[in-house]
């Protein structure tokens, strides 16, 4: 599986694109500072970065994470009404 974009913006932040890894690393506690039009109908997410973020990265690629089922529902539905209501502002 290749593994997706995820840059650092600055020391408390970093960007990603990939959908489901963002709402895995919010579940796991990473706010999401912003997101961005990325173009072709894709979204940059902006999230605090933690210490943490590079293990919980490779934890998700590596098919090892495990955080409560629903919790990860959950931050699915909030992020994907934060993506509508963002491209909203952004038409």
């Amino acid at each position: 599986m290749q593994k997706r974009s995820m840059k650092p913006t600055t020391d408390a932040a970093c960007e990603l694109q990939d959908f489901y890894l963002a709402s895995y690393l919010i579940c796991c506690g990473l706010a999401l500072l912003r997101t961005e039009p990325a173009g072709n109908n894709r979204v940059t997410f902006v999230l605090r970065e933690s210490p943490d973020r590079a293990r919980l990265t490779e934890d998700y690629y590596g098919r090892r994470a495990q955080v409560d089922p629903l919790a990860f529902k959950d931050a699915i539905v909030n992020l994907k009404s934060v993506i509508h209501a963002r491209k909203q502002s952004w038409i």
